[in-house]
Order: structure tokens, then sequence, then C-alpha cells
């Protein structure tokens, strides 16, 4: 369990990295998507 509590917090950074350049256009989507619990 450990290690997929890992694999996800690894697939959170990447998908956070690359909403990065669109903080700017869209702010609300982006925060939207982390408020939203992806499972």
């Amino acid at each position: 369990k450990g290690l997929h509590d890992h694999h996800t917090l690894l697939k959170k950074k990447k998908s956070t990295r690359s909403a990065v350049p669109h903080i700017k256009q869209q702010p609300r989507d982006l925060l939207k998507d982390l408020m939203t619990p992806s499972t």
C-alpha cells in the first residue's frame, strides 16, 4: 500500500508540473483539478 501511495504522489507531481503552463490561462480549472480527488 505504501508503494501505491508513493506512486500516486509521483503521478500527482507529474500532472501538477504539466499543468503549470496553464495556470495563467485557467486558474479555476487548475483549482478544480487540485480539489477533485483523482480516484
